[in-house]
């Protein structure tokens, strides 16, 4: 990002210019039940989920709890969508993510399972 032509020679002039903010972002959004979903079957553990709201819990088929929300974990101020826009990024930069949400998750996990 910085070694684009217009910044890198007002950079190493020590000028002060206007510097674009960049959002590196895959543009989607995905839910925290999506996360857990994808995790668990990146190890091929299957479950499903029960209950409302607070009481909600992600159980595998023999009845192992194995996700339960916790409320003291909630944001005090949450935002109904929360979505980067990478087209500046992307137009500018021709910059474009390498990884999609599953493969992340699953590197991520794969990652966690070798540390075991």
């Amino acid at each position: 990002m910085l070694n684009q032509d217009k910044y890198r020679k007002n950079f190493d002039k020590n000028i002060a210019t206007n510097w674009n903010n960049y959002v590196l972002s895959s543009t989607e959004t995905h839910s925290i039940r999506e996360l857990v979903e994808t995790a668990f079957s990146c190890v091929n553990i299957s479950g499903n989920w029960s209950g409302n709201d607070t009481d909600e819990e992600f159980i595998t088929s023999d009845g192992k709890v194995l996700v339960s929300i916790d409320p003291k974990f909630y944001r005090p101020a949450d935002v109904n969508l929360l979505l980067g826009d990478s087209t500046l990024a992307r137009k500018e930069l021709g910059w474009a993510p390498t990884y999609d949400f599953k493969k992340l998750i699953s590197e991520m996990v794969q990652y966690d399972v070798s540390q075991l």
